[in-house]
């Protein structure tokens, strides 16, 4: 949850004391002014806050409810200060129970205004232009001032100045064809769109607006699909490069781009650098970095190697830059960016719907980094190790309801997690983390089988199964895993940033739309090459870059499955039942994404038409098991 600003907390706290005992206590330097301060924030965000989502009935309900706890906040900070200068410690009393409860309602009213803007209606798959677009349909329904929208029409002004260029380079780079038709075309409507609000903007009519609105919201959906198309052609296309971005840079060198065309390509690549960028820093930052063990300085390493690459680059001319040495940098970075944070998303994953476990998980990460005071780390521990013993102790309700083996296994893990309770809180601060991080491992490990005993033991009590959390975003600032939708944290209200799951290119993920471009399948990936290469427009390099990730995943997943998956199954006596039928379906699918790996020695398709062939039969076997087995990851 959002948590309460310190100086309303505080000031609530010493005035609640100072009402008990009937005296005046010191108060920190400008602890009355820091707390208006804090409100008028409060107030500030609230309203920004309804600029650019799209308003519904229960959002605009939230947003006078939270209004409303704002007037509380002011009613009560007047209060407490009448009753800190006239010693009125009744009066003090009441204000500061009033300030307690409307803080704690505000907060309550954050968290439903995030969630409910995560679910929101989106008018365009480009967030600069829906956010133009929100603000436009709220100046019509007179909840915005007219002014509010050049905030945001300046911003989607340079992006519709990016998507030109890119729309041109590809002209330039790959000929004529009926999709640059397309994508001219499309660019014209929404430069159309963007001509009527700057009417708009500069007469005030609302026609303009109205039209322009309508323009752009069917334009840049199209041209969301056409750049994806573009992606996809200049990915069947490309010969130069493994990263995308030096791709088009080879590609600029082989046309001979020059002037403008080439600064604005340029800036292009700065602008997904500084996403890069954004990325590593939010990664680095986050309270699991160092329990996860993120890649710390080899990350900071080479976003500073990159950086220094392209300033030289932008100095010279474009054939004497070592785009090579580039292409390696900013590969090799997107790969660890992409682990890292898929071992964070693990953590997050195992205490996925386990309140007290999350808020334990980003404690000890907090430990591990040295951002969180022993005392405050123990108070939780200690939540968290009184409830387990809780559970133990109520183990003799479930003799009737588990079987003996599922019992067993349930007090073997409660007993795990009590050990681990245990030596987590021997850690001593800035001590070596590894024990620290074994004290962790151990104890998540058991809660898939806890959670999975426990919702069993909940559906034979005919007790409703406690909701699983959403796969979403994983807040970069507090660790929590957020609803697929969100734009906000349900917990500290930080706005989610979403990690590029791949290497970003200008035409198939200019600005991070809604969802990149994904095939629904790693078989249709393979399909697709098998065509490619069949026609001649793929070749070894084009088959090593698609193969790569492919068997890196298949790898990752057995290795989860040796070490989480395969134990349980032990235990639970269902290894011949699922286990071995699953591990036959995994070497099957591995083996053939392995034979399609053998063109790369030796460049006869037979090897990926047989590789295909065994890959997907594979994957329709472990996609029938995979139900079986999803409650033991």
């Amino acid at each position: 949850m959002p948590e309460i600003p310190a100086p309303i907390q505080q000031l609530y706290t010493l005035g609640s004391q100072m009402a008990q005992e009937g005296r005046q206590l010191p108060l920190p330097s400008n602890l009355l002014l820091k707390a208006r301060q804090a409100l008028g924030y409060e107030e500030v965000s609230l309203r920004r806050f309804g600029w650019d989502i799209a308003w519904t009935e229960k959002i605009a309900s939230l947003m006078e409810e939270g209004r409303e706890e704002i007037e509380a906040h002011q009613r009560a900070l007047q209060e407490i200060e009448g009753a800190l200068a006239s010693d009125n410690w009744l009066d003090l009393e009441k204000g500061c129970r009033d300030l307690r409860l409307s803080a704690e309602a505000l907060v309550g009213v954050w968290v439903q205004l995030t969630r409910e803007a995560g679910r929101g209606q989106v008018l365009s798959p480009y967030p600069v232009y829906d956010q133009l677009l929100k603000v436009a349909q709220n100046i019509q329904a007179g909840r915005v001032e007219p002014k509010i929208l050049r905030n945001f029409y300046a911003p989607a002004v340079e992006f519709t100045l990016r998507l030109r260029a890119a729309v041109k380079r590809f002209g330039l780079f790959y000929g004529p064809s009926p999709l640059l038709e397309a994508a001219q075309r499309v660019m014209d409507n929404i430069e159309a769109g963007m001509g009527a609000l700057d009417l708009y903007l500069e007469k005030g009519e609302e026609r303009p607006l109205r039209e322009g609105s309508q323009l752009l919201v069917g334009a840049t959906l199209t041209m969301y699909t056409v750049m994806a198309d573009m992606g996809q052609w200049a990915a069947a296309e490309r010969r130069y490069a493994r990263h995308p971005l030096v791709e088009e840079l080879f590609r600029a060198r082989e046309v001979g781009l020059e002037g403008q065309d080439l600064e604005t390509l340029w800036k292009a690549v700065e602008a997904a650098l500084k996403l890069e960028l954004t990325q590593v820093q939010v990664l680095l930052q986050h309270p699991l970095a160092v329990l996860c063990e993120v890649h710390t300085e080899t990350l900071r390493a080479g976003m500073a190697r990159v950086g220094s690459i392209v300033r030289q680059a932008q100095k010279r001319p474009l054939n004497e830059v070592n785009l090579p040495e580039l292409d390696i940098m900013l590969t090799n970075l997107d790969r660890l960016i992409k682990n890292d944070l898929t071992r964070i998303n693990v953590e997050c994953r195992l205490v996925a719907g386990a309140p007290n476990f999350e808020e334990l998980l980003v404690s000890v990460g907090l430990m591990a980094s040295g951002k969180l005071e022993a005392g405050a780390f123990q108070v939780i521990l200690q939540e968290v190790w009184q409830s387990i013993e809780r559970v133990r102790e109520s183990l003799g309700a479930a003799i009737n309801c588990l079987e003996a083996k599922d019992l067993e296994l349930l007090e073997h893990c409660l007993s795990v997690q009590l050990d681990s309770c245990q030596r987590l809180s021997q850690w001593e601060p800035g001590s070596d983390p590894a024990p620290l991080r074994e004290a962790w491992r151990r104890l998540s490990e058991t809660l898939p089988t806890t959670k999975r005993l426990n919702n069993e033991l909940r559906r034979k009590l005919g007790v409703e199964s406690a909701p699983q959390a959403p796969s979403g975003a994983t807040c970069m600032r507090c660790g929590h895993l957020n609803p697929p939708q969100a734009r906000f944290c349900s917990k500290c209200s930080s706005a989610l940033i979403q990690m590029a799951p791949s290497a970003p290119t200008e035409y198939m993920d200019l600005e991070g739309g809604i969802d990149g471009p994904k095939s629904s399948s790693h078989i249709l990936q393979l399909e697709a090459l098998v065509q490619q290469v069949e026609s001649g427009q793929a070749y070894k390099d084009e088959v090593a870059r698609v193969l790569e990730p492919l068997l890196e995943s298949a790898y990752a997943y057995r290795g989860l499955y040796e070490r989480r998956v395969r134990p349980a199954l032990a235990e639970r006596n269902l290894s011949q039942e699922v286990g071995v039928p699953f591990e036959e379906a995994m070497e099957t699918y591995i083996g053939g994404l392995e034979i399609c790996q053998a063109y790369l020695d030796e460049p006869n398709i037979e090897y990926l038409y047989q590789g295909l062939e065994q890959a997907a039969l594979g994957a329709s076997q472990l996609q029938a098991l995979e139900s079986d087995l999803q409650a033991y990851y």
